[in-house]
């Protein structure tokens, strides 16, 4: 069955919330703790200009590391809330598509999404009125930093138009999507995915000639249009791959 419902869908979407919220919570507690500490650490206890004032650039760097992360790995966590076979059986008997199945384990890192927010932003507060209370020189929002100084990112568009470097970050995240539903391991396939990229990449720059990669590397409108084929590919095969998952005796899904 293959058919997309949206009333199916929207009771898949409710029994998913219900069943899986607690992660969901335990999730938020976990980003507020950690942001919390970090900011904290570096505003507070080692950091410091010369002249006295915080310096914001690890806790801004931390938080755009993370939210770089959490997009080219979030396919990775499809089946982050399933601890065993039994959870990947139940869910596999669930009355609904294989369309929706998928896109509800796939949106998986979208809902995270606002736990990641609300944990930055209580982080921000936290460290805010700290140092202000502190009469740190210098206190201000992490926010308020990102955005001053989102300038500084822009030597990133002098070479290689944005568009290109937008593709690269999504075809990115389509591999660790296809990680998620190829390797059997829920916990580790990004660990799995990310190898295989390495020894892809290590042999690609050991056996390909540099002037060839260079030609074949360089921003164009062919690059651009085969980077969205490949994209859609990965997709496609990501659901392939989830439609022949294997429950047991498998280290992938073949």
């Amino acid at each position: 069955m293959i058919q997309f419902n949206i009333q199916r869908f929207k009771s898949l979407w409710q029994w998913t919330w219900t069943r899986e919220k607690r992660w969901f919570v335990k999730t938020t507690l976990t980003y507020m703790a950690t942001f919390t500490l970090l900011f904290l650490f570096f505003t507070c206890m080692v950091v410091h200009y010369e002249d006295g004032k915080i310096s914001y650039f690890p806790c801004a760097a931390t938080v755009m590391a993370n939210a770089f992360a959490i997009f080219i790995l979030g396919g990775s966590f499809m089946f982050a809330t399933m601890k065993d076979k039994h959870d990947d059986q139940r869910y596999m008997m669930l009355p609904a598509s294989n369309i929706e199945k998928y896109l509800m384990r796939y949106s998986i890192w979208i809902l995270a999404l606002p736990c990641y927010i609300l944990s930055f932003v209580v982080a921000d507060a936290v460290q805010f009125l700290l140092n202000t209370l502190l009469r740190h020189e210098g206190t201000m929002w992490v926010i308020q930093y990102l955005m001053n100084y989102t300038h500084h990112l822009s030597w990133m568009f002098d070479e290689t138009p944005s568009y290109l470097l937008i593709l690269d970050v999504v075809w990115l995240h389509s591999v660790f999507v296809v990680g998620a539903t190829f390797f059997r391991s829920h916990k580790y396939n990004w660990i799995l995915t990310a190898l295989v990229l390495t020894v892809g990449f290590i042999v690609l720059v050991t056996f390909l000639p540099t002037r060839y990669i260079q030609v074949h590397t360089s921003p164009s409108l062919l690059k651009g249009a085969a980077y969205i084929l490949l994209i859609a590919f990965n997709f496609w095969l990501s659901f392939r791959l989830f439609c022949r998952q294997q429950v047991i005796g498998k280290f992938m899904n073949l």
